[in-house]
């Protein structure tokens, strides 16, 4: 089996085009990964509503995986998670609003923020993108794991309309 699906590979290799583009433009500090202010920059860019609308249900989506991953992963498991689907960072910085992210996507305080049927389908594609992955590797416990702590950190961080998400 090809991990990631077409959609989230596109979209992943898409948003890190994004950001090397206004990296070298000197309006991005990395690459690799990317603070509320990046992500503002990202969804500033001369695209159409719904285009923003679905980038940030992306950003959400990669962030959030991304950082469960890194949580509830073995060194050697998250590495592979990290090379199979380049999945971005988020970096807290001097510049950058203390705030838990991805949950900083929803907030509001963005140009666009994605509504709860399109982060639903955002998670089939995201979120069960890397599922499957786990599952044909056999970590089924790890899939069991992950989701426990995306429930965790939906009751912890997130306003409860998104509790329907896991």
């Amino acid at each position: 089996m090809a991990y990631p699906n077409g959609v989230v590979a596109t979209f992943v290799d898409n948003l890190h085009n994004i950001s090397k583009n206004l990296e070298k433009s000197g309006l991005f500090r990395k690459s690799d990964g990317f603070c509320k202010e990046d992500i503002n920059k990202i969804l500033a860019l001369d695209i159409t509503a719904e285009e923003k609308m679905n980038l940030s249900n992306g950003i959400f989506w990669v962030i959030w995986v991304e950082q469960i991953m890194k949580r509830v992963c073995d060194l050697k498991t998250y590495r592979e998670f990290k090379q199979i689907f380049k999945y971005p960072s988020y970096f807290e910085g001097e510049s950058c609003e203390n705030i838990n992210n991805p949950q900083l996507v929803i907030s509001g305080r963005l140009s666009s923020t994605p509504d709860l049927n399109l982060l639903k389908a955002g998670k089939d594609a995201f979120w069960g993108d890397v599922k499957a992955w786990l599952k044909y590797e056999g970590n089924n416990e790890l899939v069991d794991k992950a989701e426990k702590a995306f429930k965790k950190d939906l009751n912890i961080r997130f306003d409860n309309k998104y509790w329907e998400l896991f």
